[in-house]
C-alpha cells in the first residue's frame, strides 16, 4: 500500500469525521518538518535517528515493516 493510501486509511479508521485533503497534507508537512529536525539532530546516532523517523511515520498510520525493530 502506498503512503497516501495508508494515510487515508488511517484517518478513516481514526475518526468518524470525514478527513480533508488539506488537513492530511498539513499533517504530512508537519511530519516532514519533524523528520527534517530529526535528521539535523547531531546528538542522535544513526539507529536513534531511524527509530525516531519510524515513530513519526507510524503516528501517521504508515506501516514501516519490522526491519527497524531490533528489540
Amino acid at each position: 500500500m502506498d503512503f497516501l493510501t495508508q494515510r487515508l486509511a488511517h484517518l478513516l479508521w481514526q475518526t468518524e469525521e470525514k478527513p480533508s485533503l488539506e488537513g492530511m497534507m498539513d499533517e504530512n508537512a508537519r511530519a516532514l518538518a519533524r523528520i527534517r529536525d530529526i535528521l539535523a539532530d547531531n546528538a542522535l546516532d544513526d539507529f536513534q535517528c531511524v527509530e525516531k523517523i519510524v515513530l513519526v511515520l507510524e503516528e501517521l498510520g504508515v506501516d514501516c515493516g519490522d526491519r527497524h525493530d531490533f528489540g
